[in-house]
This record gives C-alpha cells, structure tokens and sequence, in this order.
C-alpha cells in the first residue's frame, strides 16, 4: 500500500481566471512549488506508474473545519509581529534576512488562505494506492 498526500489545484481552479491563477502562482512561488498539478492529475499519474488507486478524497472538505482559517493573520498581528521581527533583526538577535522572510511568509499564508477560500487549492489531496500482485511466471 502506498498513501500520498498532495497540494493540488482542485475542480474549481480555472487557468482562464487572472485572480485564480494569481492565487496559484503566489502558492507556488512562495511555497517553492514547481507548479501545482490538478487533482485528477495524480491518480492517472499513479496509474501510469503501475499502482492501483483504491480510493481518493480530498480531506479538506466537510465535515472537515476550513483548513485555511488558521493562516489569517489580521493587519493588527501581522504589523505587531513585524515590529518585533525588525527589532530583533536590529539589535542582532535575528539573522539577517528575517524580515524578508516575515514579510514573504506572511504574503504566502495570503494566498494559501485565499486559495483555500475560494475552493481553487487544497493541501489535503489523499490518494490511497496498490501494487498489483503481479502473476507467478511459468517456466
């Protein structure tokens, strides 16, 4: 048995939508995504490699509390989180970089919470899948 776990673009992502693919980009950019594939995507891709889908589900979907709510940061947190990221980067408690950094995260948790919204992205993609037992060979 293997089970796998993927970040897709779900049935409602269109690739003719600006706002949408903006979305997309901004998940794959700030995740350092290659690109993410579509959730039909990965169980033909399983198949071609010779595994036997038992079963798929999309994890993020009711019953299942919105995954996405807990990456909203409100204006207030984000601004008193950052002070505090450029005062320990000044003082040299925080390496160099850290608030780039702050400031690259807190865009990405944007996009994840707004791909997440809209129903265009989900990071729970389940695929269950089997080897087929292959057939004893005769001599």
């Amino acid at each position: 048995m293997y089970v796998s776990y993927e970040w897709v673009t779900t049935d409602r992502y269109s690739a003719e939508d600006p706002k949408q693919v903006e979305i997309i980009h901004g998940i794959e950019r700030g995740d350092a995504l290659p690109g993410l594939r579509r959730y039909d995507e990965v169980a033909d891709t399983a198949r071609k490699v010779g595994f036997e889908v038992v079963k798929e589900k999309d994890l993020a979907k009711p019953p299942s509390k919105p995954w996405w709510q807990r990456l909203k940061m409100g204006r207030i947190a984000y601004w008193r989180n950052h002070i505090l990221v450029i005062l320990l980067s000044w003082i040299g408690i925080a390496p160099m970089g850290v608030v780039d950094v702050h400031e690259m995260l807190f865009v990405t948790a944007d996009y994840l919470a707004r791909g997440g919204k809209t129903g265009i992205f989900t990071p729970m993609h389940m695929i269950l899948c089997r080897k087929p037992e292959s057939s004893p060979s005769s001599s």
